[in-house]
């Protein structure tokens, strides 16, 4: 059985979920707008330690990009 591949967030739908979590729409309503899964919103907040009033999408996106370069550094050191 393998893993079920995740749809990662980009910039700028990290923006657009800032700018609706703060006009008060809801989560699900969200995902429909952004055109991902309810779940990768919940995942998107909970990777990030942030709630629906401290979500910042520059930080979000400094975060990711921080990660996937620690995580090309790893690969680099093993091989």
């Amino acid at each position: 059985m393998s893993k079920k591949q995740y749809k990662s967030l980009d910039y700028n739908s990290r923006v657009v979920l800032e700018q609706l979590l703060k006009a008060g729409y809801s989560k699900k309503d969200i995902a429909v707008t952004i055109g991902v899964s309810y779940y990768t919103i919940l995942r998107e907040l909970k990777i990030n330690n942030m709630t629906a009033l401290t979500y910042n999408a520059q930080e979000a996106q400094k975060r990711k990009m921080k990660l996937r370069l620690e995580r090309e550094r790893k690969i680099a050191e093993n091989n």
